[in-house]
């Protein structure tokens, strides 16, 4: 999988600096952008949340991209949201 990129960032991937708690708060800004109809920008910072949670696990990082998950029901036709569902099933079974 190729790490998302967020406008007028760089490359965003999960490091050893990156705590549990930081899942926490990348899941809530793609919520924000998602209640914002960022769709683009959202799907990138639930990837980054995605990839934080996967090198740490556990934390609140799992409750809330699923919830993040559920808010992008609206776009859920279109090839990236599909791209972000297929990766929390993913992580739902890790």
């Amino acid at each position: 999988m190729t790490p998302a990129r967020l406008p007028g960032k760089g490359l965003c991937r999960a490091g050893p600096d990156q705590s549990k708690a930081q899942a926490v708060v990348v899941g809530n800004l793609a919520i924000a952008h998602i209640r914002q109809s960022s769709r683009d920008v959202a799907v990138a910072r639930l990837h980054q949340a995605i990839d934080v949670t996967e090198h740490n696990r556990g934390g609140g990082g799992p409750n809330v991209i699923f919830g993040a998950g559920r808010e992008l029901r609206q776009w859920r036709g279109s090839t990236e949201v599909q791209d972000v569902y297929d990766r929390i099933t993913a992580l739902m079974g890790a």
